[in-house]
């Protein structure tokens, strides 16, 4: 089976960033990852994805911020979050921009790779 989709993951958590990684290979999606939104912007200049992945804490900024700078659109790119803790409000700027795809931490990589699975529709 060849690749057919790309991910990008942004966070600045290691053991997330493997996990989802692990999980993307489950399902032979190619996985970018980078740890802040400065590096995915240099990536994103280069390569189209088919697949947003953000974790919501990068560095103390939160996700919705992080897209807004990046000026992505889930109508882009589809957008999966996830943590450990997103509040009410941050769930409706979340919504509000798009994004209904949020996981809770800790995550596996079966239910990532789930969630990419529905989100790509394969």
């Amino acid at each position: 089976m060849s690749t057919l989709y790309k991910c990008l993951v942004i966070d600045d958590a290691p053991l997330s960033l493997n996990v989802v990684e692990a999980a993307a290979r489950l399902i032979d999606v190619r996985c970018t990852k980078t740890p802040s939104a400065n590096e995915a912007v240099e990536v994103l200049r280069t390569e189209v994805f088919d697949l947003l992945i953000l974790d919501h804490d990068i560095d103390g900024v939160k996700g919705h911020e992080v897209l807004d700078f990046l000026k992505i659109t889930p109508s882009m790119l589809p957008v999966l979050v996830y943590s450990g803790h997103v509040s009410d409000d941050d769930r409706k700027e979340y919504a509000r921009r798009g994004v209904m795809s949020i996981l809770q931490k800790p995550i596996s990589k079966h239910a990532i790779s789930f969630a990419m699975r529905r989100i790509l529709k394969i």
